[in-house]
Protein backbone atom coordinates (compact mmCIF):
# COMPACT_ATOMS: atom_id res chain seq x y z
CA UNK A 1 0.00 0.00 0.00
CA UNK A 2 0.93 3.44 -0.89
CA UNK A 3 1.78 6.07 2.21
CA UNK A 4 -0.73 8.11 3.03
CA UNK A 5 -3.09 6.23 0.65
CA UNK A 6 -5.72 6.23 3.37
CA UNK A 7 -5.90 9.67 3.79
CA UNK A 8 -5.92 10.27 -0.36
CA UNK A 9 -8.75 8.03 -0.20
CA UNK A 10 -10.51 9.72 1.96
CA UNK A 11 -10.28 13.30 0.22
CA UNK A 12 -11.19 11.42 -2.74
CA UNK A 13 -14.71 10.65 -1.24
CA UNK A 14 -14.78 14.05 0.77
CA UNK A 15 -14.82 16.09 -2.94
CA UNK A 16 -17.61 13.31 -4.03
CA UNK A 17 -19.69 14.22 -1.37
CA UNK A 18 -19.75 18.23 -1.00
CA UNK A 19 -22.53 18.59 -3.74
CA UNK A 20 -24.81 18.90 -2.06
CA UNK A 21 -23.26 20.68 1.28
CA UNK A 22 -25.04 17.58 3.13
CA UNK A 23 -23.17 14.91 5.33
CA UNK A 24 -25.17 11.96 6.64
CA UNK A 25 -21.96 10.05 8.45
CA UNK A 26 -22.79 6.89 9.79
CA UNK A 27 -20.71 5.34 12.59
CA UNK A 28 -20.84 2.08 13.41
CA UNK A 29 -18.23 0.93 16.66
CA UNK A 30 -17.92 -2.50 18.88
CA UNK A 31 -17.76 -0.60 21.95
CA UNK A 32 -20.14 0.97 24.57
CA UNK A 33 -17.86 3.87 26.53
CA UNK A 34 -14.36 5.48 25.17
CA UNK A 35 -15.37 5.31 21.40
CA UNK A 36 -18.84 6.75 21.58
CA UNK A 37 -18.11 9.02 23.98
CA UNK A 38 -15.48 10.67 22.39
CA UNK A 39 -17.59 11.31 18.86
CA UNK A 40 -20.67 12.50 20.72
CA UNK A 41 -18.54 15.12 21.97
CA UNK A 42 -16.63 15.96 18.65
CA UNK A 43 -20.05 16.37 17.21
CA UNK A 44 -21.51 18.54 19.66
CA UNK A 45 -17.78 20.65 18.95
CA UNK A 46 -19.42 21.59 15.58
CA UNK A 47 -20.70 25.11 14.83
CA UNK A 48 -24.53 25.55 14.88
CA UNK A 49 -23.71 25.98 10.70
CA UNK A 50 -22.23 22.55 10.59
CA UNK A 51 -24.49 20.94 12.83
CA UNK A 52 -27.44 21.64 10.66
CA UNK A 53 -25.51 20.55 7.26
CA UNK A 54 -24.46 17.07 8.82
CA UNK A 55 -26.10 14.42 10.47
CA UNK A 56 -24.11 12.05 12.68
CA UNK A 57 -25.27 8.60 13.28
CA UNK A 58 -23.56 6.71 15.61
CA UNK A 59 -24.22 3.11 16.66
CA UNK A 60 -22.59 1.31 19.57
CA UNK A 61 -21.65 -1.72 21.03
CA UNK A 62 -21.91 -3.92 17.53
CA UNK A 63 -20.23 -7.16 17.53
CA UNK A 64 -16.85 -6.73 15.27
CA UNK A 65 -17.53 -9.28 13.12
CA UNK A 66 -20.84 -7.58 12.14
CA UNK A 67 -19.36 -4.14 12.08
CA UNK A 68 -19.20 -4.07 7.92
CA UNK A 69 -22.42 -5.81 7.35
CA UNK A 70 -24.54 -3.76 9.87
CA UNK A 71 -22.51 -0.43 8.39
CA UNK A 72 -23.85 -1.71 4.42
CA UNK A 73 -27.31 -2.26 6.18
CA UNK A 74 -27.58 1.52 7.42
CA UNK A 75 -26.02 2.29 3.84
CA UNK A 76 -28.32 0.55 2.15
CA UNK A 77 -31.21 2.32 4.08
CA UNK A 78 -29.55 5.51 3.70
CA UNK A 79 -27.91 5.85 0.26
CA UNK A 80 -28.46 9.04 -1.46
CA UNK A 81 -26.06 10.94 2.11
CA UNK A 82 -24.38 8.60 4.13
CA UNK A 83 -20.49 7.92 4.82
CA UNK A 84 -20.13 4.23 6.47
CA UNK A 85 -17.27 4.31 8.92
CA UNK A 86 -16.48 1.47 11.35
CA UNK A 87 -14.33 2.29 14.77
CA UNK A 88 -12.85 -0.83 15.94
CA UNK A 89 -9.40 -1.90 18.04
CA UNK A 90 -7.29 -4.72 17.34
CA UNK A 91 -6.93 -6.19 21.05
CA UNK A 92 -7.49 -9.54 20.95
CA UNK A 93 -9.44 -9.49 17.54
CA UNK A 94 -8.41 -12.68 15.52
CA UNK A 95 -10.05 -11.14 12.15
CA UNK A 96 -8.60 -8.17 12.19
CA UNK A 97 -7.17 -8.02 9.09
CA UNK A 98 -9.87 -9.65 7.39
CA UNK A 99 -12.26 -6.72 8.94
CA UNK A 100 -10.00 -4.27 7.67
CA UNK A 101 -10.18 -5.49 3.88
CA UNK A 102 -13.55 -6.34 4.20
CA UNK A 103 -14.71 -2.69 4.85
CA UNK A 104 -12.45 -1.25 2.41
CA UNK A 105 -13.50 -3.85 -0.52
CA UNK A 106 -17.12 -2.52 0.34
CA UNK A 107 -16.40 1.00 0.33
CA UNK A 108 -16.42 1.33 4.30
CA UNK A 109 -13.74 3.40 5.79
CA UNK A 110 -12.46 1.36 8.72
CA UNK A 111 -11.11 3.76 11.25
CA UNK A 112 -9.12 0.80 13.71
CA UNK A 113 -6.58 1.55 16.83
CA UNK A 114 -3.91 -1.02 17.52
CA UNK A 115 -3.67 -2.39 19.92
CA UNK A 116 -7.06 -0.01 21.14
CA UNK A 117 -8.18 3.32 21.21
CA UNK A 118 -6.13 5.16 23.81
CA UNK A 119 -3.51 5.09 21.11
CA UNK A 120 -5.83 7.48 19.16
CA UNK A 121 -6.21 9.50 22.44
CA UNK A 122 -2.01 9.08 23.46
CA UNK A 123 -1.35 11.21 20.25
CA UNK A 124 -2.93 14.23 21.04
CA UNK A 125 -0.04 15.12 23.64
CA UNK A 126 2.98 12.91 22.72
CA UNK A 127 3.94 10.05 19.47
CA UNK A 128 2.06 7.20 19.97
CA UNK A 129 4.20 4.40 21.61
CA UNK A 130 4.97 0.72 20.17
CA UNK A 131 1.91 -0.99 23.01
CA UNK A 132 1.47 -4.28 22.30
CA UNK A 133 -1.29 -4.83 24.58
CA UNK A 134 -4.54 -2.67 25.48
CA UNK A 135 -4.08 -3.03 28.79
CA UNK A 136 -0.15 -1.48 28.73
CA UNK A 137 -1.63 1.35 25.98
CA UNK A 138 -4.34 2.15 28.62
CA UNK A 139 -2.42 2.09 31.40
CA UNK A 140 0.40 4.43 29.59
CA UNK A 141 -2.42 6.76 28.49
CA UNK A 142 -3.87 6.96 31.72
CA UNK A 143 -0.08 8.94 33.35
CA UNK A 144 0.33 11.10 30.29
CA UNK A 145 -3.27 12.14 30.62
CA UNK A 146 -2.90 12.66 34.09
CA UNK A 147 0.33 14.52 33.82
CA UNK A 148 -1.14 16.97 30.80
CA UNK A 149 -4.70 17.14 32.51
CA UNK A 150 -4.15 16.94 36.37
CA UNK A 151 -7.54 14.22 36.00
CA UNK A 152 -7.63 10.50 36.07
CA UNK A 153 -8.49 8.97 33.25
CA UNK A 154 -11.89 7.01 32.71
CA UNK A 155 -13.29 5.57 29.88
CA UNK A 156 -16.70 6.51 31.10
CA UNK A 157 -15.64 10.31 30.92
CA UNK A 158 -18.62 11.88 28.89
CA UNK A 159 -16.48 14.64 28.34
CA UNK A 160 -13.73 13.48 26.92
CA UNK A 161 -13.52 14.90 23.98
CA UNK A 162 -13.53 18.39 24.90
CA UNK A 163 -10.32 17.57 27.56
CA UNK A 164 -8.38 16.50 25.02
CA UNK A 165 -8.82 19.41 22.73
CA UNK A 166 -8.71 21.93 25.65
CA UNK A 167 -5.03 20.06 26.78
CA UNK A 168 -4.14 18.38 23.99
CA UNK A 169 -3.24 19.44 19.88
CA UNK A 170 -5.74 17.81 17.74
CA UNK A 171 -3.77 18.83 14.66
CA UNK A 172 -0.52 16.91 15.72
CA UNK A 173 -2.59 14.20 16.80
CA UNK A 174 -3.15 13.86 13.11
CA UNK A 175 -0.10 14.60 12.27
CA UNK A 176 1.27 12.12 14.33
CA UNK A 177 -0.71 9.41 13.67
CA UNK A 178 -0.31 9.53 9.75
CA UNK A 179 3.66 9.64 10.54
CA UNK A 180 3.28 6.40 12.56
CA UNK A 181 1.06 5.00 9.90
CA UNK A 182 3.08 5.72 6.82
CA UNK A 183 6.00 4.16 9.14
CA UNK A 184 4.17 0.89 9.80
CA UNK A 185 2.65 0.92 6.13
CA UNK A 186 6.64 1.04 4.89
CA UNK A 187 7.48 -2.33 7.00
CA UNK A 188 4.82 -3.83 7.04
CA UNK A 189 2.33 -3.54 4.23
CA UNK A 190 -1.00 -4.49 4.24
CA UNK A 191 -0.58 -6.91 7.42
CA UNK A 192 -2.59 -4.35 9.54
CA UNK A 193 -2.32 -6.97 12.58
CA UNK A 194 1.64 -6.16 13.10
CA UNK A 195 1.07 -2.03 12.93
CA UNK A 196 1.21 -1.52 16.53
CA UNK A 197 0.81 2.25 17.46
CA UNK A 198 -1.32 2.87 14.51
CA UNK A 199 -4.75 4.37 13.97
CA UNK A 200 -6.53 5.09 11.60
CA UNK A 201 -9.27 7.46 13.61
CA UNK A 202 -7.62 10.48 12.67
CA UNK A 203 -9.52 9.77 8.68
CA UNK A 204 -13.02 10.63 10.42
CA UNK A 205 -12.03 13.37 12.79
CA UNK A 206 -10.44 15.33 9.42
CA UNK A 207 -14.03 14.72 7.63
CA UNK A 208 -15.97 15.71 10.23
CA UNK A 209 -13.81 18.79 11.30
CA UNK A 210 -13.86 20.03 7.85
CA UNK A 211 -17.25 21.06 8.09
Amino acid sequence: MKKLSFRRDNREKRRKLREPFLGNYIIVTNTDCTEYNYFEGLKDSLSSESKNNVKIQIFKNIKSRNLVEHAQKLYIENPQFSKPYIVFDRDEEKDFNNIIISALENEITPCWSNPCFEIWLYSYFDNPPNCDTSRKCCNDFSRLYLKFTQNKYSKNDKKIYSKLIAYGDEKMAICRAITKLNNNIYTYGNDYDKMIGSSTVYLLVEELKAY
